[in-house]
């Protein structure tokens, strides 16, 4: 199957982007678990930590953790109501409904609420 110019390239960067995010976010995670530790047990490493501050690290990391995905929800809400913004009346119309397999455009937001 041939792929349409600048394809590969956008799979690829698809590829990078998940990977780079995945490898940030675990060292981040990481190191503000580490810092939480250190932070409530007097510097001590989490071999040696008491398991109060053990606990403390793993609610401090799952509140960070939850405060940055609400961040991207709220930042992919915006993009989407932008993209929307955007678009004209006639743009999307009933064209739109007929899916991603079929010919002629994409389902659109509309189509996957109806579609479940």
């Amino acid at each position: 199957m041939l792929k349409e110019p600048g394809q590969a390239l956008r799979d690829f960067i698809k590829i990078l982007s998940r990977t780079s995010g995945n490898t940030v976010g675990v060292s981040l995670i990481g190191a503000v678990f580490g810092a939480l530790i250190a932070s409530m047990s007097a510097g001590a490493d989490v071999s040696v930590a008491p398991p109060e501050a053990i606990v403390a690290g793993f609610q401090g990391t799952f509140r960070f953790a939850a405060l940055i995905l609400c961040g991207a929800a709220v930042a992919s809400v915006l993009r989407i109501s932008k993209r929307q913004g955007s678009r004209g009346v006639g743009e999307q119309g009933e064209q739109g409904e007929q899916g991603s397999r079929g010919v002629g455009g994409t389902r659109g937001t509309r189509g996957i609420i109806n579609a479940q």
